[in-house]
């Protein structure tokens, strides 16, 4: 089992993990009389250094955020219009009945685990439509 006593101490309240760093290693003994052997079995998290943008929505399909080089790590879109819905399509052209993401004036969406890295298109279903984007990337 993960032995408590050994822990370190960490530096700050921000860098405590939400669990064990290391836990025992199934396929080995201990490394010295009485010390279990350890594996790291967290991972670096990313974090997000947010870019924002605001784009008008037209009523036909456009693309207005490219896949992305490195890996996007968030994405939040948010429908800043006041009465047209919008819709989004991800690797394809967005579409009034075949998009499956539907934003009503005001709504949000984040993606913050499970994140789209296709090409984001959106089209409007009334005019003055406009998004608001955060998104982030990290290193691949």
């Amino acid at each position: 089992m993960f032995d408590q006593g050994r822990r370190e101490p960490w530096s700050s309240f921000s860098d405590m993990p939400h669990g064990p760093r290391e836990l025992p290693d199934p396929r080995g003994g201990p490394t010295s009389p009485g010390a279990p052997r350890l594996v790291q079995v967290s991972a670096p998290h990313w974090y997000a250094q947010i870019i924002s943008a605001s784009f008008p929505v037209a009523q036909i399909s456009q693309k207005l955020l490219d896949q992305s080089g490195s890996w996007r790590n968030m994405l939040a879109i948010r429908n800043s219009s006041a009465t047209a819905n919008v819709f989004v399509g991800f690797g394809t052209d967005a579409s009034l009945t075949a998009s499956w993401l539907r934003l009503a004036a005001g709504d949000i969406i984040l993606f913050d685990t499970v994140v789209p890295q296709d090409d984001l298109y959106f089209i409007a279903d009334a005019v003055a439509a406009t998004i608001a984007l955060g998104y982030s990337t990290t290193n691949r």
